[in-house]
């Protein structure tokens, strides 16, 4: 199900729901796995990472290489090179992550030439704590395209996902997602953040799980 917000020629907004019969909680049970984010103090964020291409129907993998952002970009990670682990074979080719990196392809325009960046991520959070799944806060990405997809939650609150005009205004968007939910916008127009999540009252702890892809046009 996709259900179009904004869409102009210039791409701009899109919000949808992934199908739940492709693969999909073979997606959600990899995040299981995923390694600690060693850029971030403390134990909260889990992550791994690959590049793709999507040639002819196909996925294929590209070399692996670090991931960076400039710092008028990213103030709080900005202008460091990140190594993080790549996005294990089964789940990165399994038919739900398949799905959702073609549906992608498509609703941008991008070209067989065009290399879609994957981040898988965890956050914990626990005993009550506010955890930030965006550290940086309101932001951009660099990118001509991002999609937000979030995949699973378990006994947490908050985490809406929240878009905005502009970095110092209020947000024109802002809803909790349900497992399976997604938007893509045009990065370059629009600003993103997520609210932070905590584990409901009465549990120890839970996690949020999204897959965020970017990329340039072409």
């Amino acid at each position: 199900m996709t259900k179009v917000l904004e869409h102009s020629t210039d791409f701009s907004l899109v919000q949808g729901l992934l199908a739940k019969d492709t693969g999909f909680e073979m997606l959600a049970s990899s995040f299981a796995d995923l390694p600690l984010d060693p850029y971030i103090q403390g134990d909260f964020r889990y992550r791994c990472y690959s590049n793709v291409k999507i040639e002819a129907g196909h996925i294929r993998r590209q070399p692996t290489k670090t991931f960076m952002q400039p710092s008028h970009i990213n103030q709080y990670l900005g202008d460091v090179e990140r190594q993080y682990q790549e996005i294990p074979e089964q789940t990165l080719t399994g038919a739900a992550m398949s799905s959702m990196l073609k549906d992608f392809k498509d609703q941008c325009a991008l070209s067989d030439d065009a290399v879609i960046e994957i981040h898988q991520i965890r956050i914990k959070t626990q005993s009550r704590n506010a955890t930030p799944p965006a550290p940086e806060g309101v932001h951009q990405d660099g990118f001509n395209y991002l999609g937000i997809y979030v995949i699973g939650t378990q006994t947490v609150e908050g985490g809406e996902v929240m878009l905005y005009e502009a970095k110092d205004e209020a947000p024109f968007f802002c809803e909790r997602f349900a497992d399976g939910q997604y938007v893509i916008l045009n990065d370059a127009r629009y600003f993103h953040n997520a609210a932070p999540v905590l584990p409901l009252p009465g549990q120890d702890q839970g996690y949020w799980d999204v897959v965020v892809l970017t990329a340039h046009a072409g």
